[in-house]
């Protein structure tokens, strides 16, 4: 659902999780999503990007850099923000080192 930025709101930070299994290092990983949101016209209902994360990303065969934008662009298709920047955060996995990817 689209929400009209009546409040002239000018930044929303969310910071989501998901868990996902990586497809290169055959291991299971969380994200740390954070996304900067700045609206336009319309802002998003945040249970509405939790249920796409739950039912697009989270507990998915994917790589942090495709759960990045998977969710990138729904967000962008969605709610047309003036501007959107995701930093995907892996911390913890025992394939490799810690990662962060920007998109």
């Amino acid at each position: 659902m689209k929400i009209k930025n009546k409040q002239d709101i000018k930044q929303i930070i969310m910071k989501p999780t998901a868990s996902c299994f990586c497809p290169l290092g055959q291991d299971w990983y969380k994200i740390n999503f954070n996304i900067s949101f700045i609206p336009k016209e319309f802002y998003p209902d945040y249970c509405d990007v939790q249920d796409f994360i739950s039912n697009n990303i989270n507990k998915q065969q994917l790589t942090i850099e495709e759960a990045t934008d998977i969710l990138y662009n729904y967000l962008q298709k969605e709610y047309l923000p003036e501007n959107l920047t995701i930093q995907a955060n892996v911390d913890v996995v025992q394939s490799h080192f810690p990662v962060i990817v920007i998109k």
